[in-house]
């Protein structure tokens, strides 16, 4: 979640994104 928060700056989609491989 750190890497989400850190890259708030880009779009939701993008986090939505980096979600999917933590989670992957």
């Amino acid at each position: 979640m750190k890497i989400a928060i850190g890259n708030d700056h880009a779009g939701p989609d993008y986090k939505f994104a980096i979600v999917k491989l933590l989670e992957s």
